[in-house]
C-alpha cells in the first residue's frame, strides 16, 4: 500500500494537478450549497488536505519528516476549529479560547520527537515551554487564576530566564547521554 502510494502519489505533477483538482471541487460546493457554505467553512475545508498531505508524506519518506510538524499543527488546529464552531461556539468565545492554538505546535513538535525517536532536547524542551505558557494564558484567558497577569508575568520571565541557564549549562551532557543511549540501542 505505501509502495503504491508513494510511486503514484508524491510525484510533484500528480499532486500539483490534485490540489487544482481540489480547488475546484472547493469552488463547486461553494456554487451549490451558495447559502449554507460560508467562506471561512470552505477555506477550512481546503487546508484539511495540505495537513494530510505534509503528514503522509513525512511518513512515508524520511526525507520530508520535518513535514509532520506543520501537518500535524494545521490539522489539530482545523479540527480544534470544527469542534468550536458546531459545539463550543454558544458556551464561550473563541477570543477568551485563543491560547488553545499554542498548543498545537507543542503537540506535534512531541509528536515528530517521538514517531522518529529524536528525543532531542532542542525540540521536546521548547514544546513543552510553548505548551506551558499556552497553558498559563488560557488559565489567565478563562480568568481561572485570579492573579493580575502583570503581577504574574515578572515571575514568569525570571522562571524562564533560569530555566534557560539551566538548559544551556546542561544542555551538551543531555544530548550526549540520549546519543550515547540511542546509540546501544542501535547496536543491540
Amino acid at each position: 500500500m505505501a509502495r503504491i502510494f508513494k510511486n503514484r502519489f508524491l510525484k510533484p505533477s500528480k499532486r500539483v494537478g490534485f490540489y487544482i483538482f481540489y480547488i475546484g471541487l472547493i469552488l463547486l460546493l461553494k456554487i451549490i450549497f451558495k447559502e449554507k457554505m460560508q467562506i471561512h467553512y470552505a477555506f477550512a475545508i481546503f487546508l484539511v488536505l495540505p495537513s494530510w498531505d505534509c503528514i503522509l508524506l513525512g511518513f512515508i519518506n524520511k526525507k520530508y519528516k520535518v513535514l509532520i510538524i506543520p501537518g500535524v499543527t494545521l490539522f489539530l488546529t482545523l479540527i480544534f476549529l470544527f469542534l468550536y464552531e458546531f459545539v463550543l461556539n454558544n458556551y464561550i468565545s473563541l477570543g477568551k479560547f485563543w491560547p488553545v492554538f499554542g498548543i498545537f505546535p507543542a503537540i506535534s513538535f512531541i509528536t515528530y520527537s517521538f514517531v522518529f525517536h529524536k528525543k532531542n532536547p532542542r525540540v521536546i524542551i521548547p514544546a513543552i515551554f510553548i505548551a506551558v505558557m499556552s497553558i498559563i494564558l488560557l488559565l489567565f484567558s478563562l480568568k481561572i487564576v485570579k492573579m493580575k497577569f502583570k503581577t504574574f508575568l515578572p515571575f514568569f520571565i525570571s522562571i524562564s530566564i533560569m530555566s534557560l541557564g539551566i538548559y544551556i549549562m546542561y544542555n551538551n551532557i543531555v544530548i550526549n547521554k540520549i546519543k550515547r543511549e540511542d546509540n546501544d540501542k542501535e547496536n543491540k
